[in-house]
């Protein structure tokens, strides 16, 4: 992102920034689907269940996970109206589809759809009451597919602005 003489400048460290958090995020969904979700599908019931559940109670709520996300959405969206208040347009719009991006398919995915399994897993007291594990673990590998793309397309764009 090319600024001139009269654009602060902090908007590049917090173009860094934000490309940071979103690729770290993104290299955390990688490592969920390609090396965690491989090894959790040849677990069955008793061992899945274990597994998984120690992941969650550490993973959900991770301070650090938790700030890669509300920077990977904050930092660009609030960077997309600088830029579109400071007339530049296009690194502005493209800053607001990256959060935008993010946002939707990374954040609320999270909070609506993975928080109620990260929930149900957790209160799990046995194999007895995982019933429906497989089903569980189907559904977070999926999830897991959405927010990867989001956070690579987001990363994408972002990365893209620099260029520009």
């Amino acid at each position: 992102m090319r600024m001139g003489k009269n654009h602060p400048t902090q908007l590049p460290f917090f173009h860094i920034l934000s490309v940071l958090c979103v690729g770290l995020f993104a290299g955390l969904m990688m490592t969920l689907v390609v090396i965690m979700h491989k090894h959790w599908s040849k677990l069955e019931g008793k061992e899945y269940v274990f597994y998984f559940k120690g992941f969650l109670m550490i993973a959900k709520g991770n301070p650090f996970i938790s700030l890669l996300t509300f920077g990977s959405f904050l930092i660009p969206l609030t960077l997309g109206v600088v830029c579109i208040l400071l007339n530049n347009t296009l690194s502005g719009i493209l800053f607001l589809f990256a959060g935008a991006i993010f946002f939707l398919s990374c954040f609320l995915v999270t909070m609506k759809l993975n928080f109620p399994i990260y929930n149900k897993v957790i209160g799990w007291t046995g194999i007895n009451d995982a019933t429906d594990w497989k089903n569980v673990r189907y559904r977070f590998f999926i999830l897991n597919i959405i927010r990867m793309s989001g956070a690579i397309l987001s990363f994408a764009l972002l990365s893209i602005i620099g260029l520009i």
